[in-house]
């Protein structure tokens, strides 16, 4: 078919998990909506962070202030990397009268510091490994206490999700796979160990947003993440910011 300009698939993004928020749709039942182009204002009343936030909120947790919800997004460094600047662009778009996001940095440093949106606190770890910064993330996240925490690099996925029946509140946990994990799992360091992690812990996730088919297929018949659970979206673009560079 023709090619579809960047602010249409934008619109499909936000149309698709908006219809999931307020429950029209469930994951499996999911239908790419093509729509018309809008004005880039009436795009950000919904926002890219809705891409990250489709799984909904629990009604009994109390609201950060009235009508919004808080959002932790979590991030190794400010390395340059694909995963890295889609968590940013996300931070960048997220309706603030919806969602009070924040962004807590294992280690803040990198060239992709520049992206961070100037009303979103940073918590900043000082930690530039894993397993040096766990204790220091179950603290931030107990004292934050968030409805939603995104995350979007798989070591850090596995860390969250390991750390869930320590929280000690109710939260909801998203997802994103960076990379097919059939072809990206082998050449890591304790590939066998994430593997089982993947198997163990990956289907605990409330949301795991995959960005193809058969991503979405190999989590789900590889490490058993359920088809409900599981949303196939690709990659947000921001249209302005491109065009302005």
């Amino acid at each position: 078919g023709t090619p579809r300009e960047p602010l249409e698939y934008k619109k499909m993004y936000l149309d698709r998990l908006w219809d999931l928020i307020v429950g029209r749709i469930e994951a499996a039942q999911m239908k790419a909506i093509v729509g018309d182009n809008v004005p880039a204002s009436d795009l950000k009343q919904y926002g890219l962070g809705l891409w990250a936030l489709g799984v909904g909120v629990d009604s009994n947790v109390d609201a950060v202030v009235a009508g919004t919800q808080r959002a932790l997004f979590v991030l190794p460094s400010y390395e340059t990397g694909g995963s890295q600047r889609v968590l940013l662009t996300l931070l960048s778009h997220v309706d603030r009268r919806r969602f009070a996001p924040e962004l807590v940095m294992l280690d803040a440093t990198g060239a992709l510091q520049h992206m961070v949106p100037a009303d979103v606190p940073v918590h900043d770890l000082g930690k530039p490994r894993l397993r040096q910064a766990i204790p220091s993330l179950l603290r931030i996240l107990r004292q934050r206490r968030p409805q939603v925490i995104f995350s979007t690099l798989g070591y850090v996925n596995l860390a969250i999700l390991g750390l869930r029946p320590l929280l000690g509140f109710g939260t909801r946990i998203v997802i994103r796979e960076s990379n097919l994990p059939s072809q990206a799992l082998p050449h890591l360091r304790g590939a066998a160990a994430l593997r089982l992690g993947y198997r163990l812990l990956y289907r605990s996730a409330d949301k795991v947003v995959a960005q193809s088919d058969r991503m979405r297929q190999e989590l789900e018949q590889t490490f058993h993440v359920p088809p409900s659970r599981l949303a196939r979206l690709r990659n947000p673009v921001d249209v302005a910011a491109i065009r302005g560079g």
